[in-house]
C-alpha cells in the first residue's frame, strides 16, 4: 500500500514535469534547466543569431570601408560634423540640447521668429526669461543679417541672457516652435498683462489719453483705472475694435496686425471664447500683439452701458447667422444708421463690434450697440456673399479711420 508520502512525492514530479513542458513550449525554460534535446535546440538557435549579427556587422563594414563611395562620404560628413561640434563647444557655445524643452517658469511661452521676437523685445511687456540663437554647425551668427543683429542689440540692453545653440540644438528650437518656421530665433518670455477691464472712463479732450476703469478681480491693479498709452498723436476722438469670441489665432493675428497699421487705440476681448495671445497669434500679427494694448472684459453688457454712459458709441457689424465659419456677411448699409462712420471719430470716442467667425456678433450685443455698420457687396446673392473677419476689419476700421489718419503720426 503507497504511503501518503509516496504518492505526494509523484504528484509533485508529475506537476514539474508539466511545469518544464509548458515552459519549453513557450520558450522561457531557461538553458542550464533544459534537458539534453533542448539545450542542443537553444544552442543552434543562439548560434543562428549570433551569424547574423555577425553577418550585418560585416555587411557595415564593407559597405564603410574605403571601396565603399557611399560609405566613406558618409564617414567624412560624420568627422566633419563632430569637428564643427568641438568647434562650437571651444567657442563657448551649447552643442548637446536637453531631453524636455528647458521652461524657466510655469507660466513660460516660446515666442519664435524674428519679427516675433524682436517685437517683443521692442515692447517691454513681457517678462523676458532666455533668448536662444542658431549660430549654425561653425558656432557663427549670421552678422550680415540686420535683424539678426537687432536681436542681440536689443536682448543686451534688456539684460536677457543669450544662448548661442549649436549642435543637436536645431531639434530642440523646433520642439519649441511646435514645428513652426523660427529663423533660428526662439525667447522664452512670459505672457503679455492683462488689462481686466469694467468700463472705459469720460474722455476730457479730443486728444486725451483713454482711461480704463479697472475690474474689481483685476488681481495687479484691483481698484482705480489705467491709463492706455496713446498710439498715434491724433486729432480725432480714440478708436477701439472689440472682437467677440474670434476663434481662429490666424485671424486674430491679421486683426491685430491692422489695428496697429492703422493706429486703432485698444483691442477689446471677452475673458474666455477668444483666441489666446500665443505665440501663433503672435507670429501671425507679424509682432503687432506687442505692441496693441488689449482689454479683457468679463460683463460685456455692464462694460458697454457704462462706456455709453461716458459718450462712447458702439458700432455692431451686421451679422446673420449659417455663414461659414471663417467669414462676416457683406451686406448692404444700414439705412437706419445715424452716424456716417467716416465723420463718426471727429464727434465721438467709438468702438467697432466685431463677431465670431462662424455665428457672428452675440444678438444681445447687437442689440445694445448705438448702431450697426455692414460692407456693400457687388452681388445680391451668390456663391461667396461674405469676407474674412479680419479683412472685414480691416476695411471697417479704415472707414472710420480714413479722414484721420493724415493727419497722425507715429508717437
Amino acid at each position: 500500500m503507497t504511503s501518503s508520502i509516496e504518492r505526494g512525492v509523484r504528484k509533485a514530479a508529475h506537476a514539474l514535469k508539466r511545469a518544464e513542458q509548458r515552459r519549453i513550449k513557450e520558450g522561457t525554460l531557461g538553458f542550464w534547466e533544459a534537458d539534453d534535446k533542448e539545450k542542443v535546440t537553444q544552442a543552434r538557435e543562439h548560434v543562428k543569431k549570433r551569424q547574423q549579427e555577425m553577418g550585418e556587422q560585416k555587411s557595415r563594414l564593407e559597405w564603410l570601408s574605403e571601396d565603399s563611395t557611399s560609405g566613406q562620404l558618409q564617414v567624412d560628413e560624420h568627422l566633419r560634423r563632430l569637428k564643427a561640434k568641438n568647434a562650437a563647444r571651444s567657442r563657448g557655445m551649447l552643442v548637446d540640447a536637453p531631453t524636455a524643452i528647458p521652461y524657466t517658469e510655469a507660466t513660460s511661452e516660446f515666442l519664435y521668429g524674428t519679427f516675433a521676437v524682436l517685437a517683443a523685445l521692442q515692447a517691454k511687456r513681457r517678462a523676458l526669461h532666455k533668448l536662444y540663437l542658431w549660430c549654425g554647425e561653425d558656432g557663427k551668427l549670421n552678422e550680415d543679417d540686420k535683424d539678426i543683429t537687432r536681436v542681440v542689440r536689443l536682448a543686451k540692453l534688456a539684460q536677457v541672457p543669450l544662448l548661442r545653440v549649436a549642435g543637436n540644438w536645431d531639434k530642440m528650437l523646433d520642439r519649441m516652435s511646435d514645428r513652426r518656421p523660427h529663423n533660428g530665433v526662439v525667447l522664452e518670455a512670459g505672457p503679455i498683462p492683462k488689462v481686466l477691464a469694467k468700463g472705459l472712463t469720460k474722455l476730457k479732450s479730443i486728444n486725451s489719453h483713454v482711461e480704463v476703469e479697472l475690474s474689481s478681480t483685476n488681481k495687479t491693479e484691483a481698484t482705480g483705472s489705467h491709463k492706455l498709452p496713446v498710439q498715434v498723436r491724433r486729432k480725432r476722438y480714440p478708436f477701439l475694435l472689440w472682437l467677440d469670441k474670434v476663434t481662429d489665432t490666424g485671424n486674430m493675428g491679421a486683426i491685430l496686425r491692422s489695428a496697429y497699421y492703422f493706429g486703432v487705440d485698444a483691442i477689446i476681448v471677452p475673458r474666455h471664447g477668444t483666441a489666446p495671445l500665443s505665440a501663433v497669434t503672435v507670429k501671425s500679427s507679424a509682432g503687432a500683439a506687442e505692441h496693441v494694448e488689449i482689454l479683457t472684459i468679463d460683463n460685456e453688457i455692464q462694460f458697454m452701458q457704462q462706456s455709453q454712459q461716458n459718450g462712447w458709441k458702439f458700432f455692431a457689424t451686421g451679422i446673420q447667422p449659417q455663414h461659414s465659419p471663417t467669414s462676416i456677411p457683406a451686406e448692404s448699409p444700414d439705412s437706419s444708421a445715424d452716424l456716417s462712420i467716416e465723420f463718426a471719430l471727429a464727434s465721438h470716442p467709438c468702438v467697432l463690434l466685431l463677431g465670431n467667425e462662424g455665428t457672428g456678433l452675440r444678438p444681445f450685443l447687437q442689440k445694445q450697440a448705438d448702431q450697426t455698420v455692414s460692407i456693400q457687396g457687388a452681388r445680391d446673392k451668390g456663391l461667396i456673399d461674405s469676407l474674412n473677419v479680419s479683412v472685414a476689419a480691416a476695411i471697417l476700421t479704415n472707414r472710420f479711420l480714413v479722414n484721420h489718419i493724415s493727419s497722425g503720426s507715429t508717437a
